[in-house]
C-alpha cells in the first residue's frame, strides 16, 4: 500500500512539474495580441464627390467638387477634339452615369485611374475649343474646394495653333497640294514655246517688236 501511495505522489508531482514547465514557455495573452499583423492605413487620396457642366455651345464650364485642393494640368488634343486633365490619384465617388451626358462644347467625359498615383479626366468635344481658364478654388462660404475648367469655341486654325507643337496636325494638306498644282500650271502657261520648224520655213513665236529672221520665208 505504501509503495502504491508513493507512486501516486510521484506521478502527481511529475504532472505538476510538466504543467509548470508548459506554463513557463507560453507567451502572455497580451503579447500574443501584440504580435498579430497590423493593417496598413489606407492612402488618404483626395475625394471627388460631384461634377457638373454649365454653359452653351460658345462657352462651357466644368466644375468638380473635391474634399481638398490638388494640382493638375490641362491640355487639348486634335482629331478627335479632346481636352485632357491630369491630376494626382483621386477617389472618384461620383453618381452613376456622371459624364455620359454632355452640354455645350462637351459631348461627354470619362474619368478614372490611369496609373498608380495618377488620375485623368478626358472630355470629348463637339468641335474645336480652347481652354480659356483652369484653376482650383479653395473652400469658402460653405462650398468645398473645386476644380474649374472653362472652354471657349474657336475655329480649327486657332485650335491647332493653340496646341503643343508635338501634337499639331496638318491644317489643310489639300490646300497646299492645290497651291503647288496651281503654281506648276501658271509656270507652264507663262513659259515661252520653243521655236517651230516647218518644211520650207523656220519661225518662232512673234513677240511685240520682234523681227523676222533674215533669209526666212515671211509667214503668209
Amino acid at each position: 500500500m505504501a509503495s502504491r501511495a508513493n507512486r501516486g505522489v510521484l506521478l502527481s508531482f511529475a504532472l505538476v512539474c510538466a504543467a509548470a514547465l508548459l506554463c513557463s514557455h507560453a507567451p502572455p495573452a497580451g503579447a500574443a495580441e501584440d504580435q498579430s499583423p497590423t493593417p496598413s492605413a489606407a492612402p488618404n487620396f483626395p475625394v471627388a464627390s460631384a461634377a457638373r457642366l454649365a454653359g452653351d455651345s460658345k462657352q462651357t464650364r466644368f466644375i468638380l467638387d473635391l474634399d481638398k485642393t490638388i494640382q493638375f494640368s490641362a491640355f487639348a488634343l486634335a482629331d478627335p477634339y479632346r481636352v485632357v486633365v491630369d491630376m494626382p490619384q483621386v477617389s472618384f465617388q461620383l453618381a452613376a452615369g456622371t459624364g455620359s451626358a454632355g452640354r455645350g462644347l462637351i459631348k461627354a467625359f470619362r474619368y478614372g485611374l490611369v496609373m498608380p498615383g495618377g488620375s485623368r479626366i478626358v472630355f470629348d468635344l463637339t468641335g474645336p475649343a480652347k481652354i480659356a481658364n483652369s484653376h482650383v478654388l479653395d473652400a469658402a462660404n460653405g462650398q468645398p474646394p473645386r476644380l474649374v475648367l472653362e472652354l471657349e469655341q474657336v475655329d480649327r486654325t486657332s485650335f491647332v495653333q493653340s496646341l503643343a507643337a508635338a501634337s499639331r496636325p496638318e491644317l489643310r494638306p489639300a490646300i497646299a497640294d492645290a497651291a503647288d498644282t496651281a503654281a506648276v500650271t501658271d509656270s507652264a502657261a507663262t513659259a515661252k514655246p520653243a521655236a517651230q520648224w516647218h518644211p520650207g520655213r523656220w519661225r518662232k513665236r512673234k513677240e511685240p517688236g520682234a523681227r523676222i529672221r533674215a533669209g526666212a520665208a515671211r509667214p503668209p
